[in-house]
């Protein structure tokens, strides 16, 4: 499968997916107190689209997908110094290992959560900041780290 195909199917299954109420409202309070960029390996207009239908439109500064840069790493450097940020002021939310090692690089704290991708083992041994198993976690775990 070419990489056309392949996020066109990825576009189209992606749209079955809504985002639970908790997190929905984790990002609306998020949102209100802090700028939220979305750096991704995935298609950023197709991650754009998803947001859009899922009524967040504006809780975004920016979506920052392959089409910026393949490296997670760049982006979230570029992004730092964009907003004049210090990496201790910046958080990683992810669901992967790699993720994990990527935020690790930039030295930007990372919030591990365990529904997504790899589970609590291998996300602990990336050592994130801290891991988190309830969304309901996610808004105390990261004003923690920028208090």
């Amino acid at each position: 499968m070419g990489h056309d195909e392949f996020f066109k199917q990825y576009e189209e299954g992606i749209f079955r997916y809504t985002i639970e109420d908790v997190l929905h409202d984790a990002i609306l309070h998020l949102a209100d107190k802090y700028t939220l960029v979305i750096v991704t390996s995935s298609s950023g207009p197709v991650v754009t689209n998803f947001i859009n239908k899922e009524n967040l439109t504006g809780c975004f500064a920016e979506i920052q997908g392959y089409e910026v840069h393949k490296s997670k790493v760049v982006k979230i450097r570029s992004l730092l110094e964009k907003y004049e940020l210090p990496p201790n002021q910046a958080v990683f939310i992810t669901d992967t290992l790699g993720d994990i090692e990527e935020g690790n690089a930039c030295g930007v704290p990372v919030v591990a959560e365990t529904w997504g991708m790899h589970d609590y083992e291998l996300l602990q041994s990336g050592n994130p900041a801290v891991i988190i198993d309830d969304p309901r976690k996610l808004v105390p775990a990261i004003e923690k780290i920028l208090c």
